[in-house]
């Protein structure tokens, strides 16, 4: 019990520090070595991730923090969510029952500074206390339970099929990725059905499905190799698997997959499918932006109003972007301003009906704002573009003193 003896200094009794663990024995741990560490009123409470957002939520985020990953069914991603309302210099220290190693590479990739199993052991837990703490100083200036390198997150979806999700969203990453002085990759999300791939004439993604069902195949060299540079500027990851095979993609294979391309991507555009599966609803909770694109029928009309409802309720209040594509298309369209008055909000982009560019983007093999030249069309695309911008513009203009320091912080949590 020797590494419990207090190091107590005044720097460390100012630090707030806040324990979860959802069973006696670890909290009775946690406060121990806490106290022993300096702190002079450490709180330590009971439960796991949800109640460690809950309560940081409602009052301020802490120095350091303990979170219990025991009975989370996706730990990598609730772990991500802490980033909301956890402060830029907050340590976190995760602990659990699950010894896998792919789970602790995506959370040392997230920033978690260290993950101990259940019983803990008083020496490595001192441990991991005093090397967390050891760092803090040198990494207080940026968010520590996010990637060093943190990509800009974009998902697309649709109310109905054949709403041309896909087609806006391939628009949305070539404007991106123009200039190449911005890292963007495209995420095909329907594995059995995406079109994203057939549309650009491209091939697809060889093990990108085996990637997004098992969280310990995510591995920086495969996901690397089933990238698929495109002339358009950005990177495809698509797949085309049989219809008959049951596929079970995994929200922490996503999440770890998007670790994995957040280190090196500036932005990450998603096409997710209509039915939005488990892992779907995940990326949803957990992206950046969401964009909502739907056509102006009756039946859009009444899908937007729910799929915002649902997008809205799961990221606490954010409004999707909505965007209304080929408008003119039918003649019993749904009027702009009943239109919005059924889905309870503005429409933020209308793109207007224009099959001769659709037609030829089909035929170049080539993305509708890149077959648009100076079409009404595409100037609309391009203000979908725009709108991402504001988020992601600076991402890709890091000078070589921000790679340095992002370099520094992951050297030093090694």
């Amino acid at each position: 019990m020797s590494a419990l003896l207090p190091l107590a200094s005044p720097a460390t009794e100012a630090l707030r520090f806040v324990g979860f663990a959802t069973d006696a024995p670890s909290r009775s741990m946690l406060a121990m070595a806490a106290a022993a560490r300096g702190w002079l009123a450490p709180e330590i409470h009971e439960g796991g991730l949800d109640e460690a957002h809950a309560f940081i939520a409602a009052t301020t985020a802490p120095a350091f923090l303990v979170v219990d990953l025991t009975g989370s069914a996706a730990p990598l991603a609730a772990v991500d969510a802490l980033a909301d309302v956890c402060a830029a210099d907050t340590r976190v220290l995760a602990i659990g029952t699950t010894n896998d190693v792919a789970l602790f590479r995506g959370l040392r990739a997230l920033g978690v500074a260290d993950y101990l199993l259940k019983p803990l052991d008083a020496a490595v837990l001192a441990a991991s206390f005093d090397a967390a703490l050891a760092v803090l100083p040198l990494e207080a200036a940026s968010p520590l339970v996010a990637p060093a390198h943190k990509a800009e997150v974009i998902a697309f979806v649709g109310p109905r099929g054949g709403a041309g999700v896909t087609s806006v969203a391939l628009s949305a990453a070539a404007v991106l990725a123009e200039g190449g002085d911005r890292r963007v990759v495209f995420l095909d999300f329907d594995l059995q059905a995406g079109t994203a791939a057939l549309d650009l004439d491209a091939e697809t993604s060889p093990g990108l499905a085996a990637l997004l069902e098992s969280p310990d195949r995510v591995d920086q060299v495969l996901v690397e190799a089933a990238l698929k540079p495109h002339p358009l500027g950005f990177s495809l990851l698509t797949a085309e698997e049989p219809m008959d095979q049951m596929l079970r993609v995994t929200p922490d294979a996503v999440q770890a997959l998007l670790v994995a391309l957040g280190s090196e991507a500036d932005a990450i555009v998603i096409d997710l499918p209509r039915r939005l599966d488990r892992a779907a609803r995940a990326v949803i909770r957990t992206v950046d932006r969401v964009v909502i694109v739907t056509p102006m029928s009756l039946a859009g009309m009444r899908d937007t109003q729910r799929l915002l409802r649902f997008i809205t309720g799961v990221r606490a209040g954010q409004r999707p972007m909505v965007i209304a594509n080929r408008q003119g298309e039918f003649a019993a369209e749904v009027a702009l301003a009943d239109f919005e008055k059924g889905i309870g909000g503005k429409v933020d982009i209308r793109l207007p009906y224009a099959p001769r560019v659709a037609a030829r983007a089909a035929e170049k093999a080539t993305a509708l704002v890149q077959a648009g030249g100076t079409s009404a069309l595409a100037t609309q695309l391009r203000k979908v573009g725009a709108a991402l911008l504001p988020a992601s513009a600076a991402v890709g203009q890091r000078d070589w003193n921000d790679r340095l320091r992002r370099w520094l912080a992951r050297w030093s949590r090694r």
